[in-house]
């Protein structure tokens, strides 16, 4: 298995099973004194904890309060990883996924996705205060997470937006073959390539499987299926569903502080009124280069944590 096609696998796998590979790894390279580990995410915590969903991005020092970045559609918080990697030397990165992400029951609302991070960053750092950063749907469930922080009485010294769209509202989840269409166009997307083809017609006219099936057939033509993790890769279709079924009907509640939205240059300006209708303080806008996917990747991703960074020195308690 090449390095590309291992870190392919990582992303994929819950904080748990990524333990399990990883120790498996380090059992095995240990007799090889010149082989180099390709990862240091330590052994999961027990999966009765909240903290379980919480996994270490980036160690930190000097004393800074860590930063939570929550997962995005994936579910997995390792999109994060570059922007991670760009922020000033000494700031903790502690990254959310959400519960299931391997296998078992997912969360069916954000209520209840809110609940549980809260918890568990809670458990993390029991004094706070909070600093929390979402990208994409990942803003939707940060903002949730930190209303209930307040509810709590907890204190969030910033709440980061990465170019997340005003909560949609609607009145029903959107249709399964739009969400499975939509989960192929983030997975060439996110990899910097072109959507497969094909339409959502096609795929409403088959059965739920074989809507899966063809979009996973896509997928692999497009070169986008790592060796070995077809399984893995359908279960994120299914919590790529979820996730953004269940965050197209949420009604937030409103925050009682300011918003940071970093939006990247090629999203409207309408997004930031779409989110001062979720908070009672001020919504502050900061630009980016490059698009929805791009600020996340080299090498615009190094401006996207220039201007994190900065927000986050300048919340240092």
């Amino acid at each position: 298995m090449t390095d590309t096609e291992l870190r392919a696998r990582l992303a994929m796998l819950s904080p748990d099973r990524r333990s399990e590979l990883l120790d498996r790894l380090r059992t095995r390279r240990a007799a090889d004194p010149g082989a180099r580990s390709t990862a240091r995410v330590p052994a999961g915590r027990s999966p009765d904890r909240p903290a379980d969903l919480v996994m270490p991005l980036l160690s930190g020092s000097g004393g800074h309060a860590p930063v939570f970045f929550v997962h995005e559609s994936s579910g997995s918080p390792l999109a994060y990883g570059a922007l991670c990697r760009e922020l000033p030397d000494g700031i903790p990165c502690q990254g959310i996924s959400v519960p299931g992400l391997d296998r078992g029951a997912l969360p069916r609302t954000v209520a209840e996705m809110a609940e549980a991070y809260a918890d568990a960053v809670c458990e993390v750092s029991p004094e706070g205060p909070y600093r929390l950063v979402g990208w994409s749907v990942g803003g939707v469930l940060a903002h949730a997470t930190a209303v209930r922080l307040r509810e709590r009485g907890r204190e969030v010294a910033l709440l980061a937006l990465l170019d997340t769209q005003g909560p949609a509202v609607l009145e029903e989840e959107p249709d399964a073959a739009l969400l499975r269409a939509m989960f192929a166009e983030n997975v060439a997307l996110t990899a910097g390539q072109q959507p497969p083809a094909g339409s959502v017609a096609e795929l409403a006219a088959l059965d739920e499987t074989a809507q899966a099936d063809r979009v996973m057939d896509a997928l692999k033509a497009a070169g986008l299926v790592p060796t070995g993790s077809a399984s893995l890769l359908k279960r994120r279709m299914e919590v790529f569903r979820t996730i953004v079924a269940t965050a197209a009907v949420w009604r937030p509640e409103r925050y009682d502080g300011q918003i940071d939205l970093v939006l990247a240059e090629t999203s409207d300006a309408s997004v930031v009124d779409a989110w001062r209708t979720w908070t009672s303080g001020p919504v502050v806008r900061h630009d980016v280069p490059g698009d929805h996917y791009a600020m996340m990747r080299p090498p615009q991703v190094a401006e996207s944590a220039r201007t994190l960074g900065t927000l986050l020195l300048g919340r240092t308690k």
